[in-house]
């Protein structure tokens, strides 16, 4: 899931090791085996157009519509491989039961999916969020032509550094 953690801008004194920084996730930890890790989510985090906070359950959701057998998505079909189920153990408390132990989860994770609004996805349904995502990040997607270009603007008090621009247009 997308940025439980992010590669630091730097690379250590030494540039030996790559160590994860926390972004949605604040804390995280691994089972000695290697196939149970817990992630601590922020508690600051709302999504955009008034959906409320970013939960352990839309990480759940988000996850079960990954290992759902009918997505055939490429990065459901790597969730799969990796993930055998994904759980709520409170409301800023996820638990990944992996298939296999798993050193690296952490760096797969963080680039697995984008996790949505559960309460979003109910209201309008998965192709209408499909074309007017609402996510946690510093922009909002305002329009776009699916293929040729689309349109963000700079999401006023978002939890995340402040937007450099106030509107950013990819063509």
């Amino acid at each position: 899931w997308s940025r439980a953690c992010r590669r630091p801008a730097t690379t250590p004194a030494g540039g030996k090791t790559v160590e994860p920084v926390p972004d949605l996730a604040t804390s995280w930890s691994h089972s000695a085996d290697l196939k149970t890790w817990t992630f601590q989510l922020r508690h600051d985090v709302r999504f955009q157009q008034g959906y409320g906070a970013l939960t352990s359950a839309d990480v759940v959701y988000t996850m079960d519509q990954m290992l759902n057998p009918s997505n055939n998505g490429s990065v459901a079909g790597e969730i799969r491989g990796d993930v055998k189920s994904v759980s709520a153990a409170g409301p800023y408390t996820v638990t990944f039961n992996l298939t296999k132990p798993d050193s690296l989860f952490i760096w797969d994770v963080t680039n697995a999916a984008q996790i949505v609004s559960k309460a979003y996805v109910t209201k309008v349904g998965a192709a209408e969020a499909n074309k007017q995502p609402v996510g946690t990040g510093p922009y909002e997607l305002t329009a776009g032509v699916p293929g040729s270009s689309y349109t963000f603007s700079a999401v006023k008090g978002s939890w995340h550094k402040a937007p450099g621009f106030q509107k950013l247009v990819l063509e």
